[in-house]
């Protein structure tokens, strides 16, 4: 038996995959080995982890770069 996923519609008050890792504390995040950037549909940042920013910090020595991605 195989399954959709589109077969289960969301249902009110879940959450999308965006949403819940922007609500994710920092610990989610930082479980994941390496740069994690979460942007906005617009490339907007929104959130990262910890190693986020040393990546950010050599890209910025390079060239100019703002928080949109």
């Amino acid at each position: 038996m195989t399954s959709n996923v589109e077969q289960f519609p969301r249902g009110p008050g879940r959450l999308t995959e965006f949403e819940a890792l922007v609500a994710a504390g920092p610990t989610a995040l930082d479980a994941v080995p390496g740069a994690v950037y979460i942007c906005d549909r617009e490339g907007w940042l929104v959130r990262y982890n910890s190693e986020a920013p040393k990546t950010i910090s050599a890209a910025t020595s390079q060239n100019s770069m703002s928080t949109r991605l």
